[in-house]
């Protein structure tokens, strides 16, 4: 998790050095709330064959954690913006939401 935490941090800290009102487009992917729920899903998965009560205990919380820090970054990137510019979140999956407390 540290070394997933280290990667979206510089990765968006890149990112928002370079959103100004003066740029037309910009991209940014983070592959960290991918990457997380391909890691910790068997710690939310109460029937996964690799949980374990302490593990569960403490990487339970590890993805929504990643997307409460995503969901930060994108309101940094509000920050820096005009209130009418028009901004796209996309997932190229679906969320765990629905199954987080």
């Amino acid at each position: 998790m540290d070394d997933l935490y280290r990667a979206f941090d510089d990765r968006a800290q890149v990112m928002l050095h370079r959103v100004s009102p003066q740029v037309d487009v910009l991209v940014w992917v983070s592959e960290s709330t991918d990457r997380v729920q391909h890691m910790m899903w068997r710690f939310v998965d109460k029937t996964h064959r690799c949980t374990t009560r302490p593990n569960a205990a403490k990487y339970g919380d590890a993805i929504l954690r990643v997307y409460r820090r995503a969901d930060q970054v994108v309101g940094e990137v509000l920050d820096h913006l005009p209130p009418d510019t028009q901004v796209f979140v996309m997932s190229t999956m679906g969320s765990t939401r629905s199954a987080m407390p």
